[in-house]
């Protein structure tokens, strides 16, 4: 009797063992799969936020380009309004001298006169 009492006791520990590696087998698989999902949504939240940082960076992106194309603009009509400015200053400057020339011929003529007059006063007796 002793040997069958022996023999069950030796049976239930082999099922008890063989219940046990199983029951260890589902939590460890369980274990793992946990740290899957624990990965996999850190994982996640971490490409979400760099798809967060990317379109943040491309709307600064954007907003300089649009800051370059203003200040572009604003260089171009700056440039257009010196030019104008140029332009106007060229003739404006020609009509002075045209002016100030027909005002010198003038006063040469003015001048020739009056050479003329002082010569006749000399001549005068």
């Amino acid at each position: 009797m002793k040997c069958a009492s022996a023999m069950r006791v030796r049976q239930r520990l082999k099922q008890w063992n063989i219940q046990w590696c199983t029951l260890t087998q589902v939590v460890l698989i369980a274990m793992l799969l946990f740290n899957c999902l624990s990965f996999f949504s850190h994982t996640t939240m971490q490409v979400h936020f760099i798809t967060e940082k990317v379109k943040q960076f491309e709307r600064k992106i954007k907003s300089m380009s649009n800051s370059m194309s203003n200040i572009k603009s604003t260089f171009e009509d700056a440039r257009d309004e010196f030019k104008s400015s140029l332009r106007s200053l060229k003739v404006e400057s020609l009509l002075r001298l045209k002016s100030i020339e027909t005002e010198v011929v003038g006063i040469n003529e003015k001048l020739a006169e009056l050479v003329n007059l002082t010569k006749r006063l000399d001549d005068v007796p």
